[in-house]
């Protein structure tokens, strides 16, 4: 995280969306420092959530999770930290919403319950998060996260279900994808959006049609976002200032806040 962000997430700081306040305090993921958040709640006001039963992995402050209840869906929020859970059971309680909210290592002990919808806002960075805080940011060197995912995700879904998953084009997601196959799962784009130089993606994930598709085949749903690696090395100082770019526009818009 840059330096100004830190700045700005040293203290509690509170973050809105339409009626829904909540306070964020440092070591929980803001909503509003990152489009994801705000990605995914804008794509699920397509969707009809109202008594259908939704889960979400990490949730954070619970800012996807409260806003999903009062649009009337039966939720539950999870997270590994907890101090999230905490925060989350906070912020609903001021919010005036019921939302079951669980402390879980991803899928491991929940109830192995069938659910309308799965939405995650997953950490990406190839890294081992050091605590719980970081397991906001870090998957894992070998992708751990995703694997653990894939592996347990159908205990949880039926055939209609809607599994949503965001992502940004900074993370690796074709090695996501090929974890994703590899399970029977496939990946495909549903949405997408540009916003503060970060392209980001919102994936559908639906069980594979047969057992026996070729890696091609998944492929073919992240083309559109998979660098070559004869373009990364080309790409990384664009990427840089891309980063640069990001930062000093997300503090301009902090700072009207403070």
């Amino acid at each position: 995280m840059p330096p100004l962000w830190r700045w700005y997430v040293r203290k509690p700081r509170v973050a809105r969306s339409g009626d829904v306040r909540l306070t964020v305090p440092p070591g929980v993921f803001h909503p509003g420092l990152f489009i994801s958040t705000k990605f995914m709640m804008a794509h699920l006001t397509q969707l009809d959530v109202k008594g259908k039963s939704l889960l979400e992995l990490g949730a954070g402050s619970g800012m996807i999770a409260i806003v999903q209840a009062k649009r009337g869906a039966n939720v539950t929020a999870t997270d590994i930290s907890s101090l999230a859970v905490k925060t989350i059971t906070s912020n609903a309680l001021a919010n005036q919403v019921q939302i079951e909210v669980q402390q879980a290592d991803l899928l491991v002990g929940l109830e192995k319950k069938q659910y309308d919808f799965v939405v995650i806002n997953p950490p990406y960075y190839p890294e081992e998060p050091a605590n719980e805080a970081e397991h906001a940011w870090f998957c894992g060197k070998d992708f751990e996260y995703f694997q653990r995912l894939f592996r347990d995700l159908g205990e949880f879904v039926h055939p209609n279900s809607q599994i949503l998953m965001v992502l940004s084009e900074d993370c690796k997601i074709d090695r996501i994808a090929q974890l994703a196959e590899n399970n029977g799962w496939t990946m495909q784009i549903v949405n997408e959006r540009t916003q503060w130089g970060e392209r980001n993606y919102i994936f559908r994930i639906s069980r594979s049609e047969s057992s026996g598709k070729q890696p091609s085949d998944i492929k073919l749903h992240s083309q559109k976002v998979k660098l070559s690696n004869s373009t990364k090395a080309s790409t990384s100082l664009l990427n840089s200032r891309k980063q640069h770019q990001r930062a000093f526009s997300k503090f301009c818009e902090l700072a009207s806040l403070i």
